[in-house]
């Protein structure tokens, strides 16, 4: 008992004797060490795999923060728009599918073995995400402008999963000037069925 009082009354001294700014420093480290626990291993993904995990990653961040203005969580921000879109943009196309050499499903990765057999609409659907978040950076100036969602229930629209390749990246395919043209939340839109197209077809679930 005598000893632990003295282990606790040596432990008191030495946090009192502690500094400010070395106090402060030690709780960041603490903290930093418990907020960092999420972002490790990809439950030990490794290689090509954690390489392209942290690139979803960084897409995820930026398409939530995409998401927040456009639900309206927050006042429209013209800038924010384009530092996610630049984000999205760089991390699409080549950037993306070079992460992808075949056959890599390794776990922890949710990549389905379709990707090679259907490279091409893969491909196809990275380049466009590149295309749709250049014109989402000249979008972004342009107010977003409130859309009759249940005009496209009426009309029958299947939801984007639902869209075959061809139907996405057809003919009527908008060039980047098309999309630097609408109000900022449309092209969002367009992106954000870019993704959910590229997911269901080429993700498997958690």
């Amino acid at each position: 008992m005598y000893n632990n009082i003295l282990t606790k009354n040596f432990t008191a001294v030495t946090i009192t004797r502690l500094s400010l700014p070395t106090l402060f420093l030690v709780i960041f480290c603490t903290l930093a060490l418990f907020i960092s626990q999420p972002s490790l291993a990809h439950n030990g993904a490794t290689g090509i795999v954690k390489e392209r995990m942290d690139l979803m990653d960084r897409l995820k961040v930026a398409m939530k923060s995409l998401a927040t203005i456009y639900r309206g969580g927050q006042v429209y921000d013209a800038q924010q728009v384009r530092e996610a879109a630049t984000i999205i943009e760089q991390h699409s196309a080549n950037t993306m599918a070079r992460l992808f050499p075949e056959g890599s499903v390794q776990h922890p990765s949710t990549a389905k073995a379709n990707i090679w057999r259907n490279w091409d609409d893969f491909a196809n659907l990275a380049d466009r995400q590149q295309l749709i978040s250049q014109g989402l950076f000249s979008a972004a100036d342009n107010p977003p402008q409130q859309q009759n969602s249940q005009l496209s229930n009426m009309m029958g629209t299947p939801p984007p999963s639902m869209l075959s390749n061809s139907q996405l990246m057809g003919a009527s395919e908008n060039t980047a000037e098309d999309y630097a043209s609408m109000p900022s939340n449309q092209v969002f839109k367009k992106l954000t069925d870019n993704c959910s197209s590229c997911h269901s077809r080429f993700r498997a679930k958690n």
